[in-house]
């Protein structure tokens, strides 16, 4: 059994040799401190500070926080936190390759769409033209918008160029 004392307020308390090197929290002050090694433990015990000077509380003073109530664990002297226990970590969904989904908030799992009625082959792929796998939504890969806009301005300039190519086509022919 190693006895040893709180550095901060000089509670006596001892642990099991096995714990030696580990930290626990003191009785008295709740101060997490190292459990010392056998030879260290045998440090003669560290005095007391004086205790502040007593100061009159006003009623207009704000209330003193609550204790919580101590457990009957609490007072077992042979209590430690084992810091060498890995603990336990949320499980968090990783996140996919594209942007978060702007319907479903899915954290980017989504597949690549290649080809579209609106724009073929071509279309989808300048877009970045994703489709969700939770909700089937398809949005723009990159920054996770809504495609509409970008589709009705590549449908736009689609039918200006078309027009622009039959119109040169017809001059051509009657030459």
């Amino acid at each position: 059994m190693i006895k040893f004392n709180c550095q901060k307020c000089g509670q006596a308390m001892k642990a099991a040799l096995e714990h030696a090197g580990r930290k626990t929290r003191c009785p008295g002050c709740q101060e997490l401190i190292p459990i010392p090694l056998l030879a260290a433990a045998s440090t003669p015990p560290v005095p007391r500070p004086a205790p502040p000077p007593v100061m009159e509380v006003l009623a207009a003073d704000a209330p003193a926080p609550r204790r919580r109530p101590r457990d009957d664990e609490d007072d077992d002297e042979d209590d430690y936190e084992d810091d060498d226990r890995p603990r336990r970590r949320r499980r968090r969904e990783k996140a996919g390759q594209w942007a978060d989904c702007p319907k479903c908030g899915c954290p980017g799992h989504a597949t690549r769409v290649h080809w579209t009625w609106w724009g073929g082959l071509i279309g989808p792929a300048i877009i970045n033209t994703v489709r969700c796998h939770d909700c089937a939504t398809s949005y723009n890969g990159h920054s996770g918008k809504y495609n509409t806009a970008a589709i009705a301005i590549y449908f736009g300039v689609t039918f200006v160029m078309a027009i622009g190519i039959f119109i040169v086509l017809g001059v051509l022919g009657n030459l």
